[in-house]
């Protein structure tokens, strides 16, 4: 008879019971009268990571929850890019550029990108991503993910057979290949950039 232990696969990372107040605990005896007062506090001391969202990391920017409307003048037809158009006496409608940028505030961050890894996806050195936490990566998907604590943006792309790759957009940098031991955190999808030209 095969001992079905032989086929568990040993301890999981992150597997097992979480630590309630994420330092070691003791056995204390208490009265039972003390039990629901002692229970409550101890509630109180809890943390709180398994219900709320980790902390954002330092080159993280939030939009403004309460920020003022800004409807600019949207033209009655989108601008040509190869010859000239008749010009524009009268705008069509307006356009908020929070509201179409910003589809979830409470899950949107942005991130400035640094350096042209993913300029042939249209955004340049300088821009800022838009990213939306809610949203699960799905491959094809272009996203901020941190590898081993190091910040990317990359387009997410996972094969046939389950292996998961970041694609740079930009010759100069080869597929990054998650391997076993590699830390992989995809923070969110992004779903929009903006940015400044350069005159």
């Amino acid at each position: 008879m095969t001992n079905s232990k032989d086929h568990r696969g040993g301890a999981r990372p992150g597997a097992g019971r979480k630590a309630a107040f994420g330092e070691p605990t003791t056995t204390l005896r208490v009265p039972q009268s003390a039990k629901p007062a002692i229970s409550a506090y101890l509630d109180a001391l809890k943390t709180p990571a398994a219900n709320q969202e980790p902390p954002l990391p330092a080159e993280a920017w939030l939009p403004a929850l309460q920020a003022p409307k800004l409807e600019l003048p949207v033209g009655l037809s989108k601008v040509s890019a190869g010859f000239p158009s008749p010009a524009e006496d009268f705008k069509d409608r307006e356009l908020d550029i929070n509201e179409f940028l910003i589809a979830r505030p409470k899950s949107t961050v942005f991130f400035q990108v640094d350096g042209p890894s993913v300029q042939e996806f249209g955004i340049y050195d300088g821009d800022f991503v838009v990213v939306d936490r809610s949203k699960n990566p799905q491959s094809g998907q272009i996203v901020v993910a941190f590898v081993n604590g190091e910040r990317l943006v990359k387009k997410y792309h996972v094969t046939s057979d389950g292996h998961v790759f970041l694609v740079a957009g930009h010759p100069s940098f080869k597929p990054l290949e998650i391997t076993e031991g590699m830390e992989l955190e995809v923070w969110g999808v992004v779903v929009g950039k903006f940015g400044k030209v350069q005159t």
